[in-house]
């Protein structure tokens, strides 16, 4: 076994981080358990969403890949500007990658059809229902945000981004008001007490 697991590993790319494609693994294992829990009906607390405020293990899942999204930009940039690419190349493979995860997010959306309903309407229930941004059209924004947040910005600039965006967004949760789930609209509740 440990012979095996060697020449595995002797295999590897020199330029891959193991640790990363071994969260990368772990990951995807979560998020396939969460998407099939078994029974929708009877589900443990870990494999649910939170309600509305707090998190369960299962809300770490997207955090999880966009940090592995962060970490694969710096590998992936790293060694390519070791090879003489420069930004414009950089970028425009960045940019096909996007586009191939959004085009990825959009056919596995539009892909589903219920052959067991004789009342299903493929326009009506998947074209008309379609989630313009699902998960990995999620993943393909955030990447090529961040992709020219490291090729073009200065770590001082990127932390002046993120610290502004997050004054942004606390300011919007303050005075834009959005509805609960429960209907009421409300703004500036950043805690909801529940008895």
């Amino acid at each position: 076994m440990k012979q095996h697991c060697s020449s595995i590993l002797n295999t590897l790319p020199p330029h891959r981080l193991m640790a990363l494609d071994v969260m990368r693994g772990l990951t995807i294992t979560a998020m396939i358990l969460v998407n099939n829990p078994g029974s929708w009906s009877a589900m443990y607390w870990p494999l649910k969403h939170a309600e509305w405020h707090g998190w369960t293990p299962t809300d770490l899942i997207f955090p999880f890949f966009i940090f592995i999204v962060g970490m694969s930009i710096t590998l992936s940039v790293d060694s390519m500007r070791a090879k003489g690419f420069n930004h414009a190349y950089i970028l425009k493979m960045g940019a096909i990658r996007a586009v191939k995860l959004l085009a990825l997010g959009w056919f596995l959306a539009l892909f589903f059809y219920n052959f067991r309903d004789p009342t299903f309407s493929w326009i009506d229930d998947t074209l008309l229902q379609l989630r313009v941004l699902g998960v990995l059209q999620r993943i393909g924004l955030v990447y090529i945000v961040s992709l020219c947040c490291y090729l073009y910005l200065t770590p001082q600039k990127i932390a002046l981004t993120c610290i502004s965006l997050l004054a942004v967004y606390a300011v919007a949760m303050l005075y834009i008001p959005y509805p609960l789930p429960n209907g009421d609209i409300v703004n500036g509740l950043w805690f909801m007490v529940t008895r």
